[in-house]
């Protein structure tokens, strides 16, 4: 009997480490995506809210504020999980009570809004003949 509580207790440590291994990977992965979207909406953020179309700016700004809002969720998130200890996170890791993809995935829906009012901003220069000059 002795035997089989160190086996399982030798497999659930290793469950730990797998589980901690790919959830931190899942975590520095989408750290990782979510930086180069920053740097993207840096530049989209000149072009966009410098218009004057004070209904779609508003529009767009509020799209932009709720991806500001889920991408300092992510990294907040992911700060305070790199912040335990190993063991508690682990443990975290295993239960997956931080669900790296699912906040992932809310970032980028919320970019996908801010893609959209961005289409909306490019589909009304079109009518009215003052196309955007934009930057390479």
């Amino acid at each position: 009997m002795p035997e089989r509580v160190h086996l399982y207790s030798k497999v659930l440590m290793i469950q730990l480490v797998l589980n901690d291994s790919k959830q931190t990977d899942a975590a520095l992965n989408g750290l990782a995506e979510i930086s180069t979207l920053i740097a993207r909406q840096a530049v989209v953020e000149d072009l966009y809210l410098n218009r004057v179309e004070h209904n779609l700016k508003a529009n767009y700004h509020k799209s932009l504020t709720d991806l500001y809002t889920k991408i300092l969720e992510f990294q907040a998130t992911a700060a305070c999980n790199f912040n335990r200890n190993t063991l508690l996170r682990g443990l975290r890791s295993t239960l997956k009570l931080d669900d790296w993809s699912k906040l992932l995935q809310e970032v980028k829906t919320k970019d996908v809004a801010c893609k959209e009012r961005m289409h909306v901003f490019d589909s009304m220069d079109q009518k009215s003949g003052t196309l955007l000059c934009r930057r390479p």
